[in-house]
């Protein structure tokens, strides 16, 4: 039943029709996700890495190169958001499979990780889920808040993961200022959703929303109950790479440590890239590339023309 409810006010249709984009505002707010004509302009966030895994700085649009639906697209504009505030949305599982063994102590030192690492202008808000969907705080930057919140979620219920997906998407893209990212604190393992794991990256990805999971106990494809809707098996790494996030496990406290410090540094280091949409209807794949030296660019994997 409460899933159900998630489902009920969890999905919407992005229709905002953009014909200027101002990129350094987009930086904090990049809520141009959906597009309705070739004049409009797509903004997303890119990250990118070398081979060594260090962020790259110093990159310009020349260097960048967007591939729509197979289509290179003009690069109109890189804006560098290099040192800039994190604001993020913490979305804690609080299904009851967290509560077994380690998974507790876990999800407290990643948050405990992630809050600490977090400078005097950085801010939070705290999200819980199990059938449903809770949000505990608004953003703030006290860290004491942040804390409290967490503490308070006790383990309980049944895991609908990608429903909490769709129903944060939705519930961060009405903030002003937005979240620049969702960090996701689970074990992985999606038992009674409605949506399923496409439906969790597409809602992400249309409001440029890069979802990073921390795994406090296995990342899994799925669990031999997991959804029957999800017959591709579809991972939270899955859901992560298509959103320009990544993910990893904490079995230890400095995996945990690295995780959320990476994660800091990605959201103070990210590019904003604006390319012109495409006009024909329907999900836009996209592909971003760097082409020089031997680096990695990750981005949301598309966006909606209605």
């Amino acid at each position: 039943m409460g899933c159900s409810k998630v489902l009920q006010r969890a999905f919407v249709t992005i229709t905002l029709a953009v014909t200027t984009v101002v990129l350094s505002a987009a930086a904090q707010d990049r809520s141009q996700a959906t597009f309705r004509s070739s004049a409009d302009v797509v903004s997303m966030a890119v990250i990118v890495r070398d081979g060594a895994g260090r962020l790259v700085t110093g990159l310009t649009a020349q260097d960048f190169e967007v591939m729509d639906r197979g289509i290179v697209r003009p690069v109109q504009q890189v804006d560098a958001t290099h040192d800039a505030d994190a604001r993020l949305a913490l979305l804690v599982d609080s299904s009851g499979s967290m509560q077994i063994g380690t998974k507790p102590e876990r999800t407290r030192l990643a948050s405990e990780y992630l809050i600490d690492g977090m400078r005097r202008d950085d801010s939070a808000a705290v999200f819980s889920f199990d059938s449903q969907l809770r949000r505990l705080t608004e953003y703030t930057t006290n860290p004491g808040r942040l804390r409290s919140a967490v503490s308070a979620v006790v383990p309980y219920g049944m895991t609908c993961l990608f429903d909490a997906i769709v129903a944060t998407a939705r519930s961060v893209q009405e903030d002003a200022p937005r979240a620049r990212a969702l960090v996701l604190v689970t074990d992985g393992i999606d038992t009674a959703s409605l949506h399923s794991g496409e439906d969790a990256a597409t809602a992400a990805a249309r409001v440029d929303l890069p979802v990073y999971v921390i795994g406090v106990g296995r990342l899994a494809g799925a669990s031999p109950d997991a959804n029957p809707r999800d017959t591709q098996a579809f991972s939270v790494a899955e859901l992560a790479r298509r959103t320009g996030g990544f993910s990893g496990d904490g079995t230890s406290a400095a995996q945990l440590s690295a995780l959320t410090q990476s994660i800091l540094d990605e959201l103070r280091h990210q590019y904003v890239v604006a390319f012109s949409a495409g006009s024909e209807p329907g999900w836009h794949q996209l592909q971003v590339r760097v082409k020089r030296g031997k680096v990695n660019a990750r981005s949301r994997d598309g966006y909606l023309v209605h």
